[in-house]
């Protein structure tokens, strides 16, 4: 059996055209659905690769090794020993970027059958816990559907894996609901003909929607750019976050006052939906994130030293999520347990905002 070891790293580097010029940072797309759900193709005309996320997808290095290895993807039984080893490769590698990118916070869309629920409820709750905005969006389609597709495919699955991963992926929505919550929760069918896009648009301003984890991770950048200090960061991903701050800053005079003008023409808007909001009682979801975050936040604080997190470095950050990934049973329980008071300090802000005390 040709091992993975024999696969020499020219090998393992991705001849694909996607970059690290990403905008998109703490985003993350989980397109989940069985084999033959037409994932790509939805992605396609949701334009999900224009809102500068990055392809994660263990296929397409597959198909990659394989046609390196000159292998059939017919999938025959007589290369099923040297097709192992391409795969394990694959896994390997999709694993190592996945990692990188999160490292450096990029923007990433992840294909993923979701058959493997312990697996695609690990990678959310990991990008989850370094502070990225996930959202979910199964692609629903027949079994019927779904083996006629991989009938037309170069590379064909033997109908029986294709039927076992269908269902398997169908068990798992309910599970991917709860992960993310039901705002970030999309299901679009994709049986043939047109399919909604509807939700293109909300995806294309969610994209662009800087959360606070990305906004201090920006700042850090920028006091950062000049020291000396090796960061545990691939080069390339510094350099294209320094290129997106410097395209945000590098704003002419007419831009500067064109969107003066425009913030000045929509600020009675702007204000009136930010205090129909604050008028509104946080859901369960949201309560719930809430005491996540407070919990992680808690820990991070001890872990840091009681250094905020404004204040690390890059690299510090990256340690410290790592050091947080080994505590999620802990910040779980805390997170219990700081639930009741968070729900109360939610009542008592809605009472406040009621009677007229809050300002």
């Amino acid at each position: 059996m040709e091992s993975i070891l024999n696969y020499k790293e020219e090998d393992l580097v991705l001849d694909l055209d996607e970059g690290v010029n990403d905008p998109g940072i703490f985003k993350a797309v989980v397109l989940a659905g069985g084999p033959g759900s037409g994932k790509s193709y939805v992605a396609k005309k949701l334009g999900l690769k224009t809102l500068g996320l990055i392809v994660v997808n263990s296929d397409s290095f597959f198909e990659l090794l394989m046609k390196k290895k000159g292998l059939s993807l017919k999938m025959p039984s007589n290369e099923t020993e040297e097709r192992e080893a391409a795969r394990m490769a694959a896994k390997a590698l999709t694993s190592k970027r996945l990692s990188s990118l999160i490292d450096g916070r990029m923007g990433i869309i992840i294909d993923s059958t979701s058959g493997d629920q312990a697996k695609t409820a690990k990678i959310i709750k990991k990008l989850q816990s370094v502070g990225y905005d996930v959202k979910v969006i199964f692609i629903e389609t027949n079994l019927e559907v779904a083996l006629m597709r991989n009938n037309e495919r170069a590379r064909t699955i033997p109908p029986r894996i294709v039927e076992v991963s269908w269902k398997a992926a169908q068990k798992v929505k309910s599970s991917l609901k709860k992960l993310v919550g039901n705002r970030d929760y999309h299901e679009i069918e994709n049986n043939g003909g047109n399919i909604d896009i509807s939700v293109a648009g909300k995806l294309s301003v969610w994209s662009r929607k800087l959360n606070t984890s990305a906004l201090e991770w920006i700042e850090s950048i920028k006091r950062g750019m000049d020291s000396s200090v090796n960061e545990d960061i691939n080069t390339s991903i510094m350099d294209s976050f320094k290129e997106f701050i410097e395209m945000q800053e590098a704003l002419t005079m007419q831009q500067r006052l064109a969107r003066g003008r425009v913030a000045k023409r929509t600020a009675k808007k702007r204000a009136r939906a930010a205090a129909k909001k604050r008028m509104r009682m946080k859901g369960p979801d949201d309560m719930l994130k809430k005491a996540g975050m407070m919990a992680r936040n808690k820990v991070a604080m001890k872990l840091s030293g009681g250094i905020p997190l404004s204040q690390l470095t890059i690299s510090q950050k990256v340690q410290l999520g790592k050091k947080l990934d080994k505590k999620k049973a802990a910040i779980a329980k805390l997170t219990k347990k700081l639930l009741p008071g968070a729900k109360k300090a939610e009542r008592d802000r809605i009472g406040a905002i009621r009677s007229g005390k809050n300002k």
